[in-house]
């Protein structure tokens, strides 16, 4: 992920000695100048036996006392934690939690008791239901409640208006899905860093530009007080300790309407400071620090990319690209990692010619990179009995 790159360099500029591990060498973070070693481990979502034997080796054998996950790993690392030593810290809540607030029924229903403005809301577990449920609302969107990045969103609203059919969702007693009353207005996200409970590091931002309307590419901090004590609610509620993404719609009436939860990283952590990152982490006693409006961040690729294969959104994608924003993957200090992320389409190249049964509702080039560390409370074999 771009955002665990922007880990590594945050802590290693901070002072600290940083591992790092995925499930292919290409990745770019592995390549940057903050990194003592890099390892290529199995994944978690097709292999969690393994996955586990390989970080426990990693973190016996180099004395490691963090550890941070920066995708859905870290529902694996939390269901397993008793086979780290109570120093080898692994920062992520508890298993409940974390399935709590990304299955996105059950968080909204959290959400509701705890008087946070949610969007109306149904639950189907059929298609007739589902049916039912679209026909409640004149503008609606529906989505796997397990499903992330944008990559399973049927709609009849917006620019994604008809792109999935609703049918293709294909809901389940095991994988419901939901729906919701279309929002207008602008997404607002973002990331918090808490500690047993409390939020210590907070970053509220937009994405002034989108890559197929599905997640940004340019990403700006913004003042979202709202945002800060929607965190806050949750965390003390859920005694959250890791890091806790929500999103968004900012309506026509300045409310901030939370979408969804993401229980883990996000790009929030690239409109936070290296020092404000570090502290919200590792500090005995960390006091709130809130990131400053007026951050900017870009993926210099992908505006490249918009600009090649959406000749309309050329000048605006060009805009962006000359603009102040500085780049997340390219660093005068540590450029390697931007040479790396070219060399890592081999990914995206591997996964359009394989077969992935269940996996055709979205865009690969996202896909392509969540897909073999993703976590499925139906599908993940408990490991729990196995030797450590």
């Amino acid at each position: 992920m771009p955002f665990a790159l922007d880990q590594i360099r945050k802590l290693g500029q901070r002072g600290h000695t940083v591992f790092t591990a995925d499930t292919f060498l290409a990745a770019p973070g592995n390549h940057s100048r903050f990194v003592e070693d890099a390892f290529c481990v199995p994944s978690p979502r097709f292999e969690p036996e393994a996955f586990l034997a390989a970080i426990e080796r990693i973190v016996r054998e180099h004395r490691i006392d963090m550890i941070l996950p920066t995708f859905e790993e870290a529902f694996l690392l939390a269901r397993e934690r008793a086979h780290f030593e109570p120093d080898q810290h692994v920062f992520a809540p508890d298993l409940d939690t974390l399935e709590t607030l990304h299955d996105k029924a059950r968080f909204q229903r959290l959400a509701a008791d705890l008087g946070l403005p949610t969007p109306p809301t149904r639950v189907a577990e059929n298609l007739d239901e589902l049916r039912t449920a679209t026909s409640a609302f004149e503008h609606w969107f529906a989505r796997p409640v397990s499903s992330r990045g944008g990559l399973e969103l049927a709609t009849n609203h917006g620019p994604l208006a008809g792109v999935v059919a609703p049918d293709a969702l294909d809901p389940t007693p095991t994988r419901p899905a939901i729906v919701q009353a279309y929002v207008e207005g602008t997404d607002v996200c973002s990331l918090s860093i808490c500690r047993d409970g409390e939020v210590v590091a907070h970053a509220a931002y937009v994405h002034p530009k989108e890559i197929d309307h599905a997640g940004g590419i340019v990403f700006e901090s913004v003042d979202a007080p709202d945002t800060l004590e929607a965190a806050q609610t949750l965390a003390r509620r859920t005694g959250y300790h890791g890091q806790l993404s929500l999103d968004f719609l900012c309506d026509g009436d300045g409310r901030q309407v939370l979408i969804e939860c993401n229980p883990r990283a996000t790009a929030g952590c690239l409109v936070m400071s290296a020092a404000q990152f570090e502290r919200a982490i590792f500090s005995p006693a960390p006091e709130l620090e809130v990131a400053p409006a007026g951050v900017e961040r870009k993926y210099a690729s992908a505006l490249l990319r918009d600009i090649v294969l959406h000749p309309k959104e050329a000048p605006e994608a060009l805009s962006h690209l000359l603009g102040r924003a500085r780049e997340v993957y390219f660093d005068r200090d540590d450029w390697l990692p931007g040479v790396w992320q070219f060399i890592s389409a081999h990914k995206i190249l591997d996964y359009r010619a394989s077969s992935h049964s269940g996996d055709e509702l979205r865009s690969d080039l996202m896909a392509a990179y969540f897909h073999d560390v993703l976590y499925d409370a139906e599908a993940a074999p408990d490991t729990r009995q196995r030797a450590g």
